[in-house]
């Protein structure tokens, strides 16, 4: 599981789930980030970059609940940092409990 900390200092987890990706999609319409996030070709556009890291805090299990305009104030603008992240949860590293089949 990833992590993040936010510029308030509270380290957040961060993990895809489907379920997540779905949910916002239905709560956010028109963002289309499953499309995206099948069909994108070299890098992808920053807007998906922090979907996708805020779909990973909603499966994180964190204690705090925010929502996605307070998460993304709370997000410091590292470009490295954040498309490092967006790499290890969009290209699916496996979560330390999963097993193969």
């Amino acid at each position: 599981m990833e992590k993040i900390k936010l510029s308030n200092g509270e380290k957040v987890n961060l993990f895809v789930t489907t379920r997540n990706i779905m949910e916002f999609e239905k709560k956010f319409q028109g963002t289309n980030l499953i499309k995206v996030l099948n069909t994108f070709e070299g890098a992808p556009n920053f807007t998906t970059i922090v979907q996708l890291i805020y779909v990973g805090y909603l499966g994180g299990a964190n204690k705090s609940d925010y929502t996605f305009d307070e998460f993304v104030e709370l997000v410091e603008f590292d470009i490295d940092e954040l498309c490092t992240l967006f790499s290890k949860i969009a290209h699916g590293r496996k979560n330390v409990n999963s097993k193969k089949k």
